[in-house]
């Protein structure tokens, strides 16, 4: 086996240890694995580049170095390799939950993709001129594992900002459908602008508290979060929809509806707020938190239920259906709460609890009417 092939089956094997802990289905184990400090996992990272820098100026050019010389870069290659495979595999191979071995496994299987294309090139000389870029997307792959979280509680917190960020943009959708419908055609130009003003300008500041508590959890994680989010312009950009205007009753329900999705994301930067302050979650703790995520993901989806079925002309019986899966997983979420809260952020969440009730009884109350209208209708026409 030629050195170069010989190098890309070590790094497979190497990180196979990292990718079968991380997609282990099993509970946490009991015992945490020993720490790793984040300046030894970018020092690793970094040292990896370097040597496959090294080895791309080496081999990836019309030079023909000696045995000697290719053994030597691609040796320094495999130890920086096998330096960040360590690390990685002490990460998970303790007490770490599905968010962790999720983000951990991405990053691993990223850098070894990257890292198996780059040595791929080198031993076809019609790619030559692809080394740079390859080098380039190792680069960015070691960037991506020294972002990646570093415990638990790190990787819910960018789960949760992620699910926060959807929920957001979901927000925006709808004000600016109960805008645009609120306003005369003529003003809708207007409106918009205005609309894209201030309704982004709550949500602005909610994005901006959960991405500080996001970076109060770990130097990189909200880096990774933030690169799933958009700017008010993007998601205005994105929000083309050719649907019926709204009736006036339809209307009020979409306004009951918004207000419900605004809850909705009050809650999960409540929860991203409160983890930011606790502990490094372990056993039951790590377990209740988990859940939460889970059932936040789910909640993700029915608020975006929600707001597709406000676009119209709406049918209220799937409304209140999707409005039912809001209310629903909301209240699982809140019932769920990790008891050793600290006393202000359970207050904070006890306070949106009551919030969402009320904008949740408004809701029904709104669709109640609907129905009942839809109802006369149809007795009207037999």
């Amino acid at each position: 086996m030629d050195p170069i092939s010989d190098t890309k089956e070590f790094f497979e094997v190497a990180m196979t240890p990292v990718l079968q802990a991380c997609s282990r289905s099993d509970a946490p184990r009991a015992i945490a694995a020993a720490p790793t400090s984040i300046e030894a996992v970018h020092a690793a990272a970094d040292g990896l580049h370097v040597e496959v820098s090294k080895v791309a100026l080496l081999l990836g050019g019309s030079s023909k170095p000696s045995e000697s010389e290719a053994h030597s870069v691609l040796e320094a290659a495999k130890q920086r390799f096998a330096a960040v495979c360590a690390l990685l595999y002490a990460r998970v191979a303790g007490a770490a939950g599905p968010s962790l071995r999720l983000a951990t496994g991405a990053a691993g299987k990223g850098l070894l993709q990257a890292c198996q294309a780059f040595l791929d090139s080198l031993n076809r000389p019609a790619e030559a001129e692809q080394v740079p870029q390859k080098v380039g997307i190792i680069r960015e792959r070691c960037t991506a594992i020294m972002r990646a979280p570093k415990d638990n509680r790190a990787a819910i917190g960018v789960q949760l900002t992620k699910i926060a960020r959807q929920v957001k943009d979901a927000l925006r959708e709808v004000h600016e459908l109960v805008q645009s419908a609120a306003v005369p055609a003529s003003d809708t130009a207007e409106a918009n602008g205005q609309s894209n003003q201030q309704g982004s300008s709550t949500a602005d500041q909610q994005d901006a508290a959960a991405h500080h508590s996001s970076s109060r959890m770990n130097g990189g994680a909200d880096a990774v979060a933030a690169a799933n989010g958009h700017n008010g312009s993007d998601v205005a950009d994105m929000m083309v929809f050719d649907g019926e205007e709204l009736t006036a009753s339809e209307l009020a329900t979409a306004q009951a509806a918004e207000q419900v999705v605004r809850q909705v994301l009050d809650m999960l930067l409540a929860l991203i707020r409160a983890l930011s302050k606790m502990p490094e979650p372990s056993g039951p703790e790590l377990e209740t938190w988990e859940s939460l995520v889970f059932h936040c993901k789910t909640l993700e989806t029915s608020a975006n239920d929600l707001v597709a079925d406000l676009f119209g002309p709406q049918d209220p019986e799937s409304v209140a259906s999707a409005a039912k899966a809001v209310m629903t997983g909301s209240e699982l979420i809140l019932e769920e709460l990790p008891a050793d809260l600290p006393e202000t952020h359970s207050k904070a969440l006890e306070s949106v609890r009551d919030q969402l009730c009320s904008a949740g009884e408004r809701l029904q109350a709104e669709l109640d009417e609907a129905l009942q209208h839809c109802n006369a209708e149809l007795s009207a026409e037999e």
